[in-house]
């Protein structure tokens, strides 16, 4: 609390200066210090409840924060599973490729974009065992939009497929 004080009180200045004015104005033309006192005792009042509020009424944060465990087998049917048919299937995830055509992803666009949904990074950032279940979670895209069929892989002259990746870009 301590150390906030000061901060609170550089950044808060202009909102007390500016409460401060009219009783000054009061005071001044009363030619009597009771407007002040007044406005500092309801300032102080005000002071006061809030600290009783934020002493009784709020909980303490949990330290450290929980962990979120995901289960990605559960994550994956419940995606895959929300919609009935694979246009469906395939129209939901080129959304994330701002609604693209299907036959324009690439087989490199669908593995970037697994592997920034999966495990929040690049493909070329995966060790062995994370590239493996990337190579898995691809196939299971191609069966699950693409009837089983491999995507095609990036011609030398294309350029990759842009995505929504919000913690990259």
């Amino acid at each position: 609390l301590l150390e906030l004080l000061p901060r609170a009180g550089y950044e808060d200045s202009l909102p007390w200066l500016l409460t401060a004015l009219p009783p000054l104005l009061l005071a001044a033309a009363a030619d009597s210090p009771s407007p002040l006192l007044v406005s500092a005792l309801a300032e102080l009042s005000f002071a006061a409840w809030c600290l009783t509020r934020v002493a009784t009424a709020f909980d303490a944060p949990t330290v450290p924060e929980p962990l979120l465990r995901r289960d990605w087998e559960g994550y994956a049917d419940a995606l895959w599973g929300s919609h009935a048919t694979a246009e469906e299937r395939s129209r939901m995830f080129m959304g994330w490729f701002y609604g693209r055509l299907s036959e324009d992803l690439r087989r490199e666009d669908a593995a970037t974009f697994l592997a920034w949904l999966r495990f929040g990074t690049t493909p070329e950032a995966l060790g062995p065992v994370q590239q493996r279940e990337l190579d898995a979670d691809v196939r299971r895209l191609e069966k699950e939009t693409n009837g089983g069929l491999r995507l095609a892989g990036r011609g030398a002259d294309e350029p990759p497929l842009p995505c929504m990746r919000f913690t990259l870009e």
